[in-house]
């Protein structure tokens, strides 16, 4: 073999260490004995043919899988050698594996080594398949405490430890934990195969904060954890001081940078920033001045440099958290989500060490005591292929991040890494725009984007509506499998290369593009009126985020439509409004092409106001429109109401709300006042109603309703018509004081006047919502 090959197959296979079964995805497909005789191992092997763990006992001959016999034998003359032949899955050269795909490697072990009942191979799917079954856990976890020996690639033990560490949920946790700390235990008989880290050790947290400085990097995600993740934590470190045992806090996969002794960090981040924020609040307890300077100076910052560097927009932040003075903490105002999240954290810790820690000299002592596994890479574009498979935040990685670590690969494998930076900066972007709308929709209380629901594969989904035509409501997985077909399609061509440059170049510019659009649309409810109507008070529905976005990017979203004289964000309020929420239009596959056409073709702002107002009257022209809104039911249509309520006391005042006006409005939380109470303390009759279904079926409609302060809604609720015109008179709302006055004058209102409101209120309402 020459010396190039041997170095890219990890060495010439006779170098290797006895049991040469430690490749990661090696799938074995025959054992051939001196004797000549041939035994199939598929036999010994978990469904799927990949290995879950093998060994052969001396005393039986049996080939074992996961801990359970298997019936075939394996013959053999004691003492001969064994040849085992298996095929070596093709791998990501950014992983540490071959680029060389499927191929054939023939492996002598020694038949002391084959006879040996204490010897393990292991690869990672096996590794991680029996976490998912308590029974083989078990076994698995006795036979790594027992085993003389463990064959098992560096590779192997990375994703191992890390996945396995990563498992938070309740039935994993315990037997990740205990799994990994057997690896910790026995990581010196690991032998290496194949290329891994360059570099790892068990430390203690003390050991590892000694020599280091830690940074953050740009393509890391924000802080993530919330309260739960920090008192399982801590309920973990409780466990270890009680229990006076070792505790395994997971790995930390660092990457070296070009300063000696500074290191970025790839996986780990968030346990290590709330461990910091653990010693900051414990240092603070400590009874004399010089150990708090002493402990700051080891683990906070020595006087020059902090430990740990978090993200640019989260630095000042978190170091004033840490800051020695408490007082300082809590008068920290956060600007978004990650530095909300930190400081919710850091209360949360103070509250725990301020009543659960009795004496805090020895919960530190115990702090410094947990140990970690710590691993190197040299190559920073490795790490990140560590970081893109696994996260520490205890989470399935979104179809946001797979998409991110698919673009990787077709960038590595096949246009030699040449958008590696570019898809770091673009989704970097990404992670930080999204936090923001996130941010400015909980402030500004958009429903539809401040709650769980809207997630960052929302944004993923919805670009792809304007990127390809596969489908008018995809899902996040549909994204990536259509993006993922593109690429393998694109893979077999002529000039595959080229092709793929211009598919990932294009897809990544758009798609931050995208998300850069709607994060500027989403802006302007914080500094424009008729940006907070539309997603405030009104609720744009989710199935115009598409357009919204692209009409921003092409930069028609502010114009005025040249017939109608409005602006295009008002045509689409109109548009929402009559077509989505009171005529309840589905909709999604004409404004999924329309969304498509807007990312595609060149459009004219003509022409862009002649396609909004033929879908508006298409769909609902004015009678159907005022006819909708005479006899529409709004019971429970809050949102709706509010955007016509509010639209039409800006009528009757002869001006639109300010911002300032429309956000003092709305935290007053205007609620919807029924003029006849819902529970009446009258007779139907008496008011024009020919009975009591009669009243119910009149109940919540247009002429029955107003919008009023919720706080002088408490007090009206069943009142009489006179009590309730007095309430409605101190109504800031014009057409609710409006209201008050005629009902004082006029002291009737019944089935007549109900409707002859309702349909003066549709006539008006309908000029200003027009087709």
């Amino acid at each position: 073999m020459d010396p190039k090959t041997r170095r890219r197959r990890g060495g010439d296979p006779a170098d290797r260490p006895a049991g040469g079964l430690s490749w990661p995805g090696a799938q074995i497909n025959r054992v051939r004995c001196k004797n000549g005789e041939f035994c199939s191992g598929r036999r010994a092997l978990r469904p799927g043919g990949q290995s879950a763990w093998f060994a052969a006992d001396a005393r039986s001959g049996t080939a074992r899988s996961a801990g359970r016999a298997c019936p075939h034998r394996v013959r053999t003359q004691c003492g001969a050698a064994v040849e085992v032949t298996v095929n070596v899955a093709q791998r990501p050269c950014g992983s540490g594996f071959s680029r060389d795909g499927p191929r054939r490697e023939r492996v002598m072990i020694k038949a002391e080594n084959l006879y040996n009942p204490r010897m393990i191979a292991v690869d990672t799917s096996a590794l991680m398949a029996t976490l998912l079954d308590e029974q083989e856990a078990d076994a698995w976890i006795a036979a790594l405490e027992t085993a003389d020996e463990i064959l098992i690639s560096a590779g192997t033990v990375t994703e191992a430890l890390i996945v396995s560490a990563r498992l938070r949920g309740n039935r994993y946790r315990r037997r990740a934990l205990r799994l990994s700390s057997v690896y910790c235990s026995r990581k010196s008989n690991y032998h290496a195969t194949i290329r891994g880290p360059a570099m790892s050790s068990q430390q203690t947290l003390k050991q590892f904060f000694a020599v280091k400085v830690l940074e953050i990097p740009r393509y890391q995600r924000s802080y993530a954890w919330e309260n739960q993740n920090v008192r399982e934590l801590f309920e973990d470190i409780k466990e270890a001081i009680e229990t006076k045992s070792q505790h395994y806090l997971g790995t930390v996969v660092l990457s070296k940078t070009h300063n000696p002794g500074v290191y970025t960090v790839v996986d780990g981040q968030q346990r290590l920033t709330t461990l910091l924020m653990f010693i900051a609040s414990i240092i603070r307890k400590l009874p004399k001045v010089n150990d708090q300077e002493f402990y700051h100076r080891l683990y906070i910052n020595d006087g020059e440099t902090f430990k740990l560097t978090p993200l640019e927009r989260d630095r000042d932040f978190y170091f004033q958290l840490l800051d020695l003075k408490p007082a300082v903490a809590h008068q920290l105002e956060p600007r978004n989500k990650s530095q909300r999240l930190l400081l919710n954290a850091f209360e949360e810790i103070e509250n725990l060490t301020q009543h659960h820690i009795p004496d805090p000299r020895v919960f530190l002592a115990s702090v410094e005591a947990l140990s970690l596994l710590e691993f190197i890479e040299k190559d920073e574009s490795d790490a990140i292929r560590i970081f893109q498979t696994v996260n520490d935040r205890g989470r399935e990685l979104s179809r946001m991040d797979k998409m991110k670590s698919l673009l990787f690969y077709f960038s590595d494998k096949y246009l030699d890494r040449k958008y590696d930076d570019e898809i770091n900066r673009g989704f970097a972007e990404i992670f930080e725009l999204y936090d923001e709308i996130k941010l400015i929709a909980e402030r500004q209380s958009v429903n539809v984007l401040s709650s769980k629901q809207f997630a960052e594969d929302d944004l993923l989904r919805h670009h792809h509506i304007c990127f390809s035509e596969e489908s008018y409501d995809p899902t996040g997985q549909e994204v990536l499998d259509n993006v993922k077909r593109g690429l393998y399609e694109l893979r077999k061509g002529k000039n595959a290369k080229a092709q793929l440059d211009e598919y990932i170049s294009a897809y990544l510019e758009s798609l931050v593009g995208y998300v850069k659009a709607f994060s500027q649309v989403v802006r302007g409810v914080e500094q424009h009126g008729e940006y907070y109507k539309l997603f405030s008070i009104q609720g744009l529905s989710a199935v115009l985020y598409p357009v919204i976005a692209q009409l921003e990017k092409c930069g028609f979203l502010d114009q005025l439509l040249p017939k109608r004289g409005v602006s295009v964000l008002r045509m689409l309020e109109v548009i929402d409004l009559r077509v989505f929420k009171v005529r309840e239009y589905a909709g999604r596959k004409h404004v999924a092409e329309f969304s498509f056409r807007l990312n595609n073709e060149a459009w004219s702002i003509q022409e862009i106001e002649d396609h909004l107002v033929w879908f508006n009257a298409f769909e609902i022209g004015d009678a159907r429109f005022k006819d909708y809104l005479t006899n529409f039911d709004y019971y429970k249509q809050t949102g709706l109401l509010r955007a016509l309520f509010v639209d039409y006391c800006e009528s009757l005042r002869g001006q639109d709300y300010s911002l300032t006006e429309l956000q003092s409005l709305m935290e007053k939380n205007p609620t919807i006042e029924h003029i006849l109470s819902q529970s009446p303390r009258f007779k139907p009759k008496s008011f024009g109603f020919s009975n009591d279904q009669d009243f119910e079926e009149h109940l919540n409609l247009l002429g029955n309703l107003t919008l009023l302060e919720k706080k002088l809604n408490s007090s009206a609720q069943n009142a009489d018509l006179g009590a309730k015109a007095s309430v409605y008179a101190k109504s800031t709302l014009k057409m609710t004081s409006s209201l008050g006055t005629d009902l004082a004058t006029l002291k009737v209102f019944g089935k007549k006047e109900l409707a002859a409101r309702g349909r003066d209120l549709a006539d008006d309402l309908a000029k200003r919502w027009p087709a």
